[in-house]
């Protein structure tokens, strides 16, 4: 399958070597024209999920990558643009907080909180 390389902010570099194919649709009935499933290299382990528009080259609607052993690290979501949009959460393997953020459209928005062994350390607020 050929090899795609995609750059995303805190989602660092991605290569999608695997994927399935179903249409989405937002509240304005308008389309996502494919999800992806990527897998860690010569195994069944799901590493991430989302939509990806192939044509635009950038990713929409809601995205979750896991560890190599399956356990959910982060979810983030992107609006019909490409852009950072809604709550964005990162944990550890252990399943501890890492941080909580709000995107509105690109832009930070709300209180960000950053946690150091699931414990609160620091919040900054964007409006």
């Amino acid at each position: 399958m050929k090899e795609v390389i995609l750059l995303v902010g805190m989602l660092g570099i991605l290569s999608i070597n695997a994927q399935s194919t179903k249409i989405l649709k937002d509240e304005n009935n308008l389309n996502c024209p494919c999800e992806i499933t990527r897998f860690y290299e010569n195994t069944n382990t799901i590493r991430e999920t989302g939509c990806f528009d192939k044509d635009l080259k950038e990713r929409r609607g809601d995205w979750s990558l896991y560890s190599k052993e399956g356990i959910l690290l982060s979810t983030a979501s992107f609006d019909l643009n490409g852009r950072k949009h809604g709550i964005w959460k990162t944990q550890n393997r252990e399943g501890e907080k890492i941080a909580i953020m709000f995107y509105e459209h690109g832009e930070r928005v709300g209180t960000w909180e950053m946690y150091e062994n699931n414990i609160l350390v620091s919040t900054k607020t964007y409006k």
